[in-house]
Protein backbone atom coordinates (compact mmCIF):
# COMPACT_ATOMS: atom_id res chain seq x y z
CA UNK A 1 0.00 0.00 0.00
CA UNK A 2 1.34 3.39 -1.01
CA UNK A 3 0.30 6.36 1.07
CA UNK A 4 2.57 8.88 -0.63
CA UNK A 5 4.03 7.43 -3.84
CA UNK A 6 1.19 8.11 -6.29
CA UNK A 7 3.37 7.38 -9.33
CA UNK A 8 4.20 3.88 -8.11
CA UNK A 9 0.51 3.23 -7.48
CA UNK A 10 -0.29 4.38 -11.03
CA UNK A 11 2.38 1.97 -12.33
CA UNK A 12 0.88 -0.88 -10.31
CA UNK A 13 -2.57 -0.12 -11.73
CA UNK A 14 -1.18 -0.04 -15.28
CA UNK A 15 0.46 -3.42 -14.68
CA UNK A 16 -2.71 -4.85 -13.08
CA UNK A 17 -0.86 -5.47 -9.82
CA UNK A 18 -3.51 -3.95 -7.54
CA UNK A 19 -5.73 -6.75 -6.24
CA UNK A 20 -9.30 -6.44 -4.99
CA UNK A 21 -7.99 -7.03 -1.46
CA UNK A 22 -5.50 -4.18 -1.87
CA UNK A 23 -8.25 -1.91 -3.21
CA UNK A 24 -10.35 -2.76 -0.15
CA UNK A 25 -7.49 -1.62 2.08
CA UNK A 26 -7.36 1.72 0.25
CA UNK A 27 -11.12 2.10 0.66
CA UNK A 28 -10.89 1.42 4.41
CA UNK A 29 -8.01 3.86 4.92
CA UNK A 30 -9.79 6.46 2.80
CA UNK A 31 -12.95 6.07 4.90
CA UNK A 32 -10.99 6.36 8.15
CA UNK A 33 -9.11 9.45 6.96
CA UNK A 34 -12.31 11.14 5.75
CA UNK A 35 -14.07 10.36 9.05
CA UNK A 36 -11.19 11.72 11.11
CA UNK A 37 -10.61 14.72 8.87
CA UNK A 38 -14.21 15.89 8.69
CA UNK A 39 -15.21 15.37 12.32
CA UNK A 40 -13.28 18.35 13.73
CA UNK A 41 -14.59 20.64 10.98
CA UNK A 42 -18.20 19.62 11.59
CA UNK A 43 -17.70 20.33 15.30
CA UNK A 44 -16.01 23.73 14.95
CA UNK A 45 -17.49 26.28 17.30
CA UNK A 46 -19.54 23.80 19.30
CA UNK A 47 -18.79 21.84 22.41
CA UNK A 48 -17.19 18.46 21.69
CA UNK A 49 -18.53 15.98 24.22
CA UNK A 50 -17.88 12.42 25.29
CA UNK A 51 -20.81 11.39 23.07
CA UNK A 52 -19.05 12.99 20.10
CA UNK A 53 -15.96 10.92 20.84
CA UNK A 54 -18.08 7.77 21.17
CA UNK A 55 -19.82 8.61 17.90
CA UNK A 56 -16.50 9.11 16.09
CA UNK A 57 -15.14 5.81 17.42
CA UNK A 58 -18.37 4.06 16.44
CA UNK A 59 -18.15 5.53 12.93
CA UNK A 60 -14.54 4.39 12.58
CA UNK A 61 -15.49 0.87 13.65
CA UNK A 62 -18.44 0.99 11.27
CA UNK A 63 -16.32 2.11 8.31
CA UNK A 64 -13.64 -0.52 8.90
CA UNK A 65 -16.00 -3.36 9.85
CA UNK A 66 -18.66 -2.56 7.26
CA UNK A 67 -16.17 -2.15 4.44
CA UNK A 68 -14.48 -5.43 5.34
CA UNK A 69 -17.86 -7.18 5.73
CA UNK A 70 -18.89 -6.07 2.24
CA UNK A 71 -15.48 -6.98 0.83
CA UNK A 72 -15.83 -10.55 2.16
CA UNK A 73 -19.30 -10.85 0.63
CA UNK A 74 -18.02 -9.59 -2.71
CA UNK A 75 -14.95 -11.86 -2.50
CA UNK A 76 -17.15 -14.87 -1.86
CA UNK A 77 -19.48 -13.86 -4.71
CA UNK A 78 -17.06 -13.38 -7.62
CA UNK A 79 -14.17 -11.29 -6.21
CA UNK A 80 -14.47 -8.65 -8.94
CA UNK A 81 -14.93 -4.88 -9.05
CA UNK A 82 -15.34 -4.45 -5.28
CA UNK A 83 -14.50 -0.76 -5.07
CA UNK A 84 -16.50 0.16 -8.18
CA UNK A 85 -19.52 -1.78 -6.95
CA UNK A 86 -19.25 -0.34 -3.43
CA UNK A 87 -19.09 3.24 -4.66
CA UNK A 88 -21.70 2.95 -7.40
CA UNK A 89 -24.19 0.84 -5.41
CA UNK A 90 -23.42 2.76 -2.24
CA UNK A 91 -24.73 6.08 -3.56
CA UNK A 92 -28.33 5.02 -4.26
CA UNK A 93 -28.30 2.82 -1.15
CA UNK A 94 -27.26 5.68 1.14
CA UNK A 95 -29.91 7.89 -0.48
CA UNK A 96 -32.58 5.22 0.10
CA UNK A 97 -31.53 4.58 3.68
CA UNK A 98 -31.48 8.32 4.35
CA UNK A 99 -34.91 8.95 2.77
CA UNK A 100 -36.50 6.04 4.65
CA UNK A 101 -34.93 7.21 7.92
CA UNK A 102 -36.31 10.76 7.70
CA UNK A 103 -39.56 9.91 9.54
CA UNK A 104 -37.57 8.28 12.36
CA UNK A 105 -35.19 11.25 12.49
CA UNK A 106 -38.16 13.61 12.74
CA UNK A 107 -39.65 11.67 15.65
CA UNK A 108 -36.29 11.51 17.44
CA UNK A 109 -35.72 15.22 16.82
CA UNK A 110 -39.15 16.09 18.15
CA UNK A 111 -38.68 13.98 21.28
CA UNK A 112 -35.19 15.34 21.91
CA UNK A 113 -36.34 18.90 21.27
CA UNK A 114 -39.23 18.52 23.66
CA UNK A 115 -37.18 17.02 26.49
CA UNK A 116 -33.76 18.62 26.20
CA UNK A 117 -32.52 22.12 26.73
CA UNK A 118 -29.82 24.09 24.98
CA UNK A 119 -26.47 24.21 26.71
CA UNK A 120 -25.09 27.73 26.79
CA UNK A 121 -21.83 28.09 24.88
CA UNK A 122 -18.80 30.08 25.85
CA UNK A 123 -19.95 32.98 23.70
CA UNK A 124 -22.78 35.28 24.76
CA UNK A 125 -25.95 34.66 22.81
CA UNK A 126 -24.64 31.45 21.19
CA UNK A 127 -26.16 28.12 22.13
CA UNK A 128 -24.74 24.73 21.30
CA UNK A 129 -26.26 21.32 21.58
CA UNK A 130 -24.47 18.25 22.75
CA UNK A 131 -24.61 15.01 20.85
CA UNK A 132 -26.90 12.60 22.66
CA UNK A 133 -26.80 8.86 23.12
CA UNK A 134 -29.91 8.56 20.95
CA UNK A 135 -28.10 10.32 18.11
CA UNK A 136 -25.13 7.97 18.47
CA UNK A 137 -27.44 4.94 18.43
CA UNK A 138 -29.20 6.33 15.35
CA UNK A 139 -25.86 6.87 13.58
CA UNK A 140 -24.81 3.30 14.33
CA UNK A 141 -28.18 1.97 13.23
CA UNK A 142 -27.98 4.00 10.01
CA UNK A 143 -24.48 2.63 9.30
CA UNK A 144 -25.49 -0.97 10.06
CA UNK A 145 -28.48 -0.76 7.73
CA UNK A 146 -26.33 0.81 5.01
CA UNK A 147 -23.63 -1.88 5.14
CA UNK A 148 -26.18 -4.69 5.48
CA UNK A 149 -28.09 -3.40 2.43
CA UNK A 150 -24.87 -2.96 0.42
CA UNK A 151 -23.75 -6.46 1.40
CA UNK A 152 -27.10 -7.93 0.39
CA UNK A 153 -26.73 -6.37 -3.06
CA UNK A 154 -23.13 -7.56 -3.40
CA UNK A 155 -24.37 -11.12 -2.74
CA UNK A 156 -26.36 -10.90 -5.96
CA UNK A 157 -23.10 -11.17 -7.92
CA UNK A 158 -22.53 -14.75 -6.76
CA UNK A 159 -23.20 -17.24 -9.51
CA UNK A 160 -22.46 -14.58 -12.13
CA UNK A 161 -20.62 -15.92 -15.16
CA UNK A 162 -16.95 -15.27 -14.39
CA UNK A 163 -15.72 -15.91 -17.92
Amino acid sequence: MYLWNVNKLVEDFKENKVTEKEKMKYLIVFGVVVTLATDPFISMGIMYSVMDVINTIAMLIMVVGGTYYCYVINRDADNRDYVSRSLCLGLPIVIRVFIFSIPLMMVIGFIEGAYSTAIEGDYAGVSTFETTGIQVIFSVLFGCVYYWYLGSKLKSFSGENNA
